[in-house]
């Protein structure tokens, strides 16, 4: 993995930190978060999109079937 798509996967953990285990957020919702190397809006959600769909952000997984794009915290 790319240091690019890392900080993507670092950018998406932030954006379910916080959030209880079963907690969903779509696409945009975690593109449009603050994170420590992302401002609001800084990250895209193409690049978000594609990190959910390579299946590689620990303990986030995409909601199978959800429009538009999901993702479901599990641990």
């Amino acid at each position: 993995m790319t240091g690019h798509a890392r900080a993507v996967v670092h950018h998406i953990r932030e954006a379910f930190a916080g959030l209880p285990a079963g907690s969903i957020l779509r696409v945009a919702q975690m593109a449009a978060a603050r994170a420590s190397r992302y401002g609001a809006g800084e990250i895209g959600a193409g690049a978000v999109a594609a990190r959910l769909r390579a299946d590689n952000v620990p303990g986030i997984r995409a909601v199978a079937g959800s429009s538009p794009l999901s993702a479901r915290k599990i641990t």
